[in-house]
């Protein structure tokens, strides 16, 4: 595969015809390179800027689309206060790369990097997917500085761990599409991720710290912060005595695992999250996005470290009141003291007579085990409009979905499954 000349040479010939970047103290790869370092360590100290630039001039021949990356490589500081391990694609301010610069359809694959202020970070990039790779005892392992571009930016076993702030550390993301697949976050600072505007996916994976947020990010009213979480697992494994991991004694109640902020948020927590703890946690979600379109969608979750056996609340009460959309099971571990609801009045059976107008307002799906041991009209004219689910007499928690048949006897049920 084709390979540089030497490291730091100012001349690179790259797609096409060669380019002169002298003078130049870094590593600068054109982004249709593969480069494999075979396993070797890069050890340096710096104080300001990038040990390694990628990217190139997205010209208009044919091989434009060619692949690149990176591989094989443990890249170790120390870093001064501003250094960078790897920068990625361009830079709008022309700073560390020309502003046409772009990183696009490049992989990088066994990558250690430790020991900067910035593990990477990504300019002007589209298209790439890191994998088996880890970011380390930096600053922040993942950064964004708010660069343009970050379309289906992919992740696979990645493993942000001990970085002093973040993991993830993208506090303005613009269009990026970050999807990491069976990634690990341990131990990072402030937060394991800290994120806003753009979107992330976390699909399968870990996030583990000794207490506080797993997912945070600013408070701000121009941006939304946009979450997708399936089948991951959250561990807070501060307890009262000094716990595996080298977590001290912790005897406080945390917030939540994750705190939403911005402006229209919208959140997805999908099936099988697991949520594990060694100290109480007050909710799932620390819910403080403003705006009216605020929308949260919650699948049931594991938690068997749960006091109750039947789960944290995903929300403290009132939270609810400041999400448009909410879509959970309506049980009351999930959203505590019946907050699904403002308020409801259902009527009552009578002899197979319709309650008078207005003694139902159905809109929407409604019901839960607080709303038990009542009867339903008898007549076909309920529901005024949408559906509806009834609820369970004996409050064991489950929701039953009743349909009309005709009543027979006096005060008999009149829906029935």
């Amino acid at each position: 595969m084709p390979r540089l000349p030497h490291l730091g040479a100012g001349l690179w010939s790259y797609c096409g015809a060669p380019r002169d970047l002298s003078p130049s103290k870094k590593i600068v790869k054109p982004r249709c390179i593969m480069l494999d370092f075979e396993n070797s360590t890069v050890t340096l100290t710096i104080t300001n800027g990038p040990i390694i630039v990628t990217g190139s001039f997205l010209d208009t021949s044919a091989g434009h689309y060619l692949w690149g990356g990176i591989r094989n490589l443990k890249l170790v500081g120390p870093g001064g206060s501003d250094s960078y391990g790897l920068w990625l694609g361009g830079d709008t301010t022309n700073a560390f790369a020309p502003a046409g610069y772009n990183d696009f359809g490049s992989s990088y694959y066994n990558i250690n990097i430790r020991g900067f202020t910035y593990g990477v970070a990504k300019g002007v990039t589209y298209q790439i997917s890191f994998s088996s790779s880890t970011l380390e005892g930096n600053t922040y392992g993942w950064y964004e500085p708010g660069q343009f571009g970050g379309e289906n930016i992919s992740m696979f076993g990645m493993q942000f761990v001990n970085n002093s702030k973040y993991g993830v550390y993208a506090p303005n993301q613009s269009a990026n599409e970050i999807n990491c697949s069976f990634c690990s976050f341990d131990y990072n600072g402030d937060a394991n991720m800290y994120v806003m505007n753009g979107s992330v996916t976390l699909m399968g994976g870990h996030m583990e710290r000794c207490s506080g947020y797993d997912i945070d990010g600013p408070v701000t009213a121009s941006a939304a912060m946009i979450l997708n979480i399936f089948g991951m697992t959250f561990v807070n494994i501060g307890g009262s005595v000094y716990a595996p991991g080298g977590c001290p004694a912790f005897s406080g109640v945390d917030p939540a695992y994750i705190h939403v902020t911005g402006n229209n948020s919208n959140v997805t927590l999908g099936g099988g999250v697991e949520l594990i703890r060694n100290h109480k946690m007050t909710s799932v979600i620390n819910w403080a996005a403003t705006g009216f379109s605020n929308a949260l969608t919650v699948e049931p979750y594991i938690d068997p470290a749960s006091d109750t056996a039947i789960g944290l609340q995903i929300l403290v009460p009132g939270q609810a009141s400041n999400i448009q959309s909410l879509s959970i099971p309506l049980y009351n571990q999930y959203v505590s003291n019946n907050r699904y609801f403002n308020g409801i009045t259902v009527g009552q059976a009578q002899g197979g007579v319709f309650p008078g107008a207005g003694s139902i307002y159905a809109t929407g799906p409604m019901g839960t085990s607080v709303n038990q041991g009542g009867s339903v009209p008898s007549v076909g004219a309920f529901p005024y409009g949408g559906s509806y689910l009834g609820w369970n007499a004996q409050n064991l928690g489950d929701v039953d979905l009743l349909s009309p048949v005709p009543v027979t006897t006096p005060n008999a049920p009149s829906y029935n499954f």
